[in-house]
């Protein structure tokens, strides 16, 4: 269970709720590097939700296999059915139960997510960049069902991902992380993004 950060965003009058609550959104292709930057985040106390977590649970309980090319489907299939804000949607009673003032978002993609959470608190987007081959190696190596099988795989991940508003969304990110040196290395750089935001 996540250290809980003092104080409450989901008890506030929605007026109030993004004095109250600020959400850290993690924007990056798949394997650039999110989950090591949300847990080095974490050990600072703040909840993490991911995105891509909330798909997979969606996908269990409609009774889909988890297979790369389900959640891709899935992840069109939803924005289709809900709006692009969709998945973010569904992070929103998760942040809540978090009962947290920071609260970190792994997997932020499009504009229309960005807008989401904004109505529900301050939002600031760090990126993560990673070289496709590196990310590769690390996502076959995470050994997950959806992991790529190929380059070419990835290439049709990112595709989907970028199609969705991840490049838009890149571009605007208020922090950048470039992850292709060691891990001391991005945590450090975290901690100093961290210090500013704080």
């Amino acid at each position: 269970m996540p250290p809980i950060v003092e104080g409450f965003c989901n008890s506030q009058p929605k007026t109030k709720i993004g004095k109250k609550c600020k959400l850290i959104g993690l924007v990056g292709l798949p394997g650039s590097g999110k989950s090591t930057v949300a847990s080095a985040l974490h050990n600072y106390g703040f909840p993490v939700v991911v995105m891509g977590d909330v798909v997979r649970r969606e996908a269990s309980r409609r009774g889909i296999k988890p297979s790369l090319k389900n959640m891709r489907d899935l992840m069109f299939q939803l924005r289709k059915e809900r709006g692009e804000e969709a998945v973010a949607e569904l992070c929103i009673p998760l942040i809540k139960e978090t009962r947290s003032r920071i609260v970190v978002i792994d997997g932020v993609r499009s504009l229309a997510e960005v807008r989401k959470f904004k109505t529900f608190g301050q939002v600031t987007l760090i990126g993560v960049f990673c070289p496709r081959r590196l990310r590769f190696k690390r996502l076959c190596l995470r050994r997950r069902k959806d992991a790529p099988r190929s380059i070419k795989d990835l290439e049709l991940r990112d595709t989907a991902e970028i199609n969705v508003g991840l490049g838009t969304t890149f571009t605007l990110v208020d922090y950048m992380l470039v992850n292709d040196g060691s891990i001391s290395d991005l945590k450090a750089a975290v901690e100093k993004i961290v210090s500013d935001i704080l």
